[in-house]
């Protein structure tokens, strides 16, 4: 049986979130329904309801580009989208424009820890959220460093293996072995303690990049 291995999560935002949890409240803050809201507030009720800007007119130096056209929602604690069905975020496809030279069209979400991913709770499908996210995320071009390191790692391996991996015996006829001095600089591992650093080309610097490998800000659900 493989020796379980204990990854702590050294995140502080979820570790706080936890905490919250075992005293027996939800982690996960939400608005307070309108329904129940005790204050002054504004409803609009209806069985559709569109909001569209038009263009307007050009702003000259106080932007780049044509402004207006734009719906602006500010809030000093929430803004809650919520529906039954599904939430659509969707930006076009300038016309004309390969893919790779579209720099104008994104979604950008701006935050500082985000969540994506939670449990639906409540016994009868309630959809009131149950925990939050506690994965976090692999940013792509560290996870791209250290794949690439590690490459390099096991073409050294190789390498010694093809040229260097001499064995040795006693008296003829007796058992070889390999010569250990050779591995022994591979082998130097990394304990994260406080100011330590691996020593490249070892077990110990892989260890300490997969260690920076993941997002401090970005969380998925498993």
């Amino acid at each position: 049986m493989a020796e379980e291995i204990n990854i702590p999560n050294d995140l502080n935002v979820t570790n706080f979130m936890a905490d919250i949890e075992k005293t027996g409240k939800s982690s996960v803050y939400t608005p307070i329904f309108p329904a129940v809201y005790e204050g002054r507030q504004v409803i609009i009720n209806s069985d559709r309801l569109v909001f569209n800007a038009r263009l307007a007119s050009d702003q000259g130096e106080k932007a780049s580009y044509a402004a207006g056209g734009d719906i602006h929602m500010f809030s000093q604690n929430f803004i809650s989208l919520s529906t039954r069905g599904s939430i659509h975020l969707n930006t076009e496809h300038p016309v004309g424009v390969p893919q790779e030279e579209n720099n104008k069209n994104f979604i950008m979400i701006n935050s500082p820890n985000i969540f994506l991913g939670m449990d639906d709770g409540g016994e009868g499908g309630k959809g009131k959220p149950k925990s939050y996210a506690t994965e976090p995320a692999i940013l792509g071009l560290k996870n791209q460093y250290f794949m690439d390191r590690l490459l390099n790692f096991l073409k050294v391996i190789i390498d010694k293996l093809a040229v260097e991996n001499i064995y040795v015996s006693g008296a003829p006829g007796d058992i070889s072995s390999p010569n250990k001095d050779v591995w022994e600089g591979l082998l130097k591992d990394y304990e994260g303690g406080e100011g330590e650093e691996a020593e490249a080309g070892t077990v110990g610097e892989l260890r300490q990049l997969l260690r920076d490998i993941k997002s401090r800000h970005v969380f998925i659900k498993k």
